[in-house]
């Protein structure tokens, strides 16, 4: 299987880390919208985890940083499923904005609350509970770097394989239940919009799309995964025991990539599905209003600091004097030993009409 050259996967993944970046800020700040923000955000951390990771194993599958791989490993664990979580959110918010009668409820605490259980609870929950199917320690891939081990197994199957596919089915029920509200009171839509504060019209049709986007990419995969998992996880679905996963645990397993790639094709797939989801989410949040508003003024920010930089440099450079000594001036000293005194005014030059700069006291480096 043809596979794209491993730099071009990093420089694709940093952008898609920036990409992920660039609205977050103003997201958190003007939606308030925790599904939204936490899908930037878990974007954002799973794509700088890849691109770290594709830096490090360039080429080589040494242990460099093993306990930076038990924290990676874990990451994209919890971003396996908070992608599908965050998009559940954003769905069940806009469900529960479509609904009128209970459009005055859809920003309190309470909701707030719910939303970071789970697009923080279970994402956290998901990387604790692979303690139970992890078979060793983790495995290190050439050009993708650490990833979480487990062998096949029902207890791995339903603890890993089916979570995202089951919050991926409940999100796309939300969503569906929202368009079709909608699209039965369509001419109330600006009444429940204006109801909530944080959402306009533009802001919630883009989230719209980008949760549909998401689930038509995000729950096709998940069951690729899952049932790729069943069919070639090595030796086939094993029987669940402690003491057999768990055997040997410390172990480090490194695989080169002629392997991978025909072995495991699809940890190609899931590597550059993330970036083309950073990729969609920049394309629905990156060129709005808020967005362009935002650009323009940090461009403005920059032009006004290099602005002022410039002016500052030449204010110095204009208000230093040059500097002039008369010849002939003469020094008197004073009843203190060491100390010099300069006339108090400047005698009469013997040079023509040219001016002579009397230097104040204490010199021409008090001066400047």
């Amino acid at each position: 299987m043809a596979t794209p050259p491993d730099w071009l996967f990093s420089a694709f993944s940093f952008s898609a880390f920036i990409l992920a970046s660039l609205p977050l800020f103003w997201q958190i700040k003007a939606s308030g919208n925790v599904g939204a923000c936490s899908l930037a955000i878990w974007s954002a951390v799973g794509y700088l985890n890849s691109f770290i990771n594709s830096i490090i194993w360039r080429n080589n599958t040494v242990n460099w940083a093993p306990v930076w791989c038990d924290i990676s490993s874990r990451v994209y664990l919890g971003m396996n499923v908070a992608i599908s979580a965050s998009s559940l959110c954003i769905n069940r918010r806009l469900y529960r904005v479509s609904q009128v009668t209970s459009v005055q409820t859809t920003q309190t605490r309470r909701a707030d609350i719910e939303d970071l259980c789970m697009t923080v609870g279970i994402p956290l929950l998901h990387m604790a509970l692979y303690i139970i199917y992890q078979g060793h320690r983790f495995d290190i891939y050439e050009d993708i770097g650490c990833f979480p081990e487990f062998p096949v197994t029902p207890v791995s199957i339903v603890l890993r394989d089916i979570w995202p596919v089951i919050i991926s089915i409940i999100a796309a029920a939300y969503g569906c239940g929202a368009f079709v509200r909608l699209a039965r009171l369509k001419y109330e839509t600006s009444k429940f919009l204006s109801a909530n504060s944080h959402l306009t019209r533009s802001f919630y049709w883009r989230l719209m799309a980008l949760a549909g986007t998401e689930l038509l990419i995000g729950t096709p995969l998940s069951i690729f995964i899952m049932v790729w998992d069943i069919r070639n996880g090595g030796f086939g679905v094993q029987p669940y025991s402690w003491s057999r996963v768990h055997s040997n645990f410390s172990r480090v397993v490194q695989y080169p990539a002629s392997y991978w790639k025909i072995k495991a094709p699809e940890l190609e797939i899931s590597r550059w599905d993330d970036v083309l989801s950073a990729l969609i989410f920049f394309a629905f949040f990156g060129f709005s209003e808020d967005a362009q508003k935002n650009y323009r003024r940090f461009w403005n920010f920059l032009l006004a600091k290099c602005t002022i930089l410039q002016t500052r440099k030449k204010s110095v450079q204009n208000s230093t004097p040059p500097l002039q000594i008369h010849p002939t001036a003469p020094i008197k000293p004073t009843s203190q030993e060491g100390s010099i005194e300069f006339p108090a005014q400047p005698p009469s030059s013997s040079f023509g009409s040219r001016d002579i700069e009397y230097v104040p006291r204490g010199g021409p480096a008090d001066h400047c």
